[in-house]
């Protein structure tokens, strides 16, 4: 075993797959350079979103898990789950409203996309990634017709019961 395999780890947590629709069009029209930068604007703001979250929140940074991966017309956002297991609810929440307003932002910037969340042990390391969750949330995402998101049934626990009367403190 080399000692790049030795050190491959995998995370268990969130994963939402995301694919713009359109994009094909976008590049076939040669307008490819704008569609790049309206998604690098849309993906900064997740940091901007992850902020205001946390500091609702304010009991651990989403911003040092939530990471995401860009290739041609599909994002991958990713969430490894907090070592705390009492912080598990708040993450979900927090990656689910993030997840939200990726979508309306694409679609205000008039780049709707479909996607789904699903939840389990998945690797990313730089631009390689493997795992169920990815397969289920692309998988499920691209038999949508319609812009959105869903949830898939391994991820539907995460978020039974998480709302405005549950307190996450």
């Amino acid at each position: 075993m080399s000692e790049t395999e030795e050190s491959l780890e995998p995370s268990y947590g969130l994963v939402a797959f995301f694919d713009i629709l359109g994009y094909r069009q976008i590049i076939a029209n040669n307008e490819i350079k704008e569609a790049a930068i309206i998604v690098q604007r849309i993906l900064k703001k997740i940091a901007k979103h992850q902020k205001f979250y946390n500091s609702i929140g304010g009991r651990f940074d989403i911003s040092e898990t939530l990471k995401y991966l860009v290739f041609s017309d599909s994002i991958l956002v990713y969430a490894h789950y907090p070592s705390d297991e009492n912080l598990r609810k708040l993450q979900a929440g927090v990656f689910a409203i993030c997840c939200l307003h990726l979508c309306c932002d694409f679609f205000e910037e008039g780049l709707p996309v479909r996607g789904a969340i699903a939840n389990g042990e998945f690797f990313v390391e730089e631009a390689s990634f493997a795992g169920k969750p990815i397969v289920e949330a692309y998988e499920l995402a691209s038999v949508m017709e319609m812009a959105g998101c869903v949830i898939a049934p391994t991820a539907e626990a995460e978020f039974i019961n998480l709302g405005p009367g549950e307190s996450l403190n």
